[in-house]
């Protein structure tokens, strides 16, 4: 969003609700089987383009999207790509989408309503380490070539 909005172009947060069901896999089952049945606060990116709004969700980088294509864990029917094109929408959780909640200049407003559904804070900070090691242990499967190439300057 900063970025793009240095960049002079107008930008925004798309607020969805999904089922818990989009973090199969990538959450540990022991925390995602303790969680909401949704996701209430799931934010993507818009930006304006030649007139109109589009959405460019950045949610996996490759080495992650690759490793949970390998086993199984997402389906490419379900998110083809993750590449933007600049001239397509590209949301990736459209398939778990439940309820379109409108768009939002901050993430203010949207992470106010998160915290309500927050673990307290010692179990929060549990969770999110659990997770965070989990996805690192994803990205660590993901094939070489999956891996950024040098800068070139």
């Amino acid at each position: 969003m900063a970025l793009l909005r240095a960049a002079g172009l107008p930008a925004r947060f798309h607020q969805v609700v999904l089922t818990k069901n989009c973090l199969n896999g990538i959450f540990p089952a022991a925390v995602l089987a303790r969680m909401p049945s949704h996701i209430w606060y799931h934010p993507w990116c818009e930006c304006q383009l030649r007139g109109q709004w589009l959405s460019c969700e950045a949610l996996y980088d490759k080495p992650l999207f690759r490793a949970t294509l390998a086993p199984g864990i997402l389906n490419q029917d379900r998110i083809p790509s993750i590449e933007w094109d600049g001239e397509h929408d590209l949301r990736l959780m459209t398939s778990w989408l439940l309820e379109d909640r409108g768009t939002h200049a901050e993430l203010d407003a949207i992470f106010v309503g998160a915290q309500a559904e927050q673990p307290p804070g010692l179990l929060a900070g549990l969770v999110h380490f659990l997770t965070n090691r989990h996805i690192a242990s994803l990205r660590r499967r993901a094939k070489p070539e999956d891996e950024p190439g040098p800068m070139i300057s």
